[in-house]
């Protein structure tokens, strides 16, 4: 497994990661806020990738809406 911080380019991954994993949507779910908080310094927002795959995803802060 690898980890890496996500990045902007991410963020249509990350979403279907999460519609496919079955959890539950939020307000935020849409490409433009997963992007703000991958690209903020004070968020810390972790991709684990198993064979260039995403397998999970950590996100820790906030970004104004």
């Amino acid at each position: 497994m690898e980890l890496k911080r996500a990045t902007a380019d991410d963020a249509e991954s990350i979403l279907g990661f999460w519609r496919d994993s079955g959890a539950s949507p939020s307000a935020t779910d849409e490409a433009e806020y997963v992007r703000r908080v991958a690209g903020n310094p004070a968020a810390v927002f972790v991709v684990a990738m198993i064979d260039g795959e995403i397998a999970g995803t950590l996100v820790c802060g906030r970004v104004s809406t």
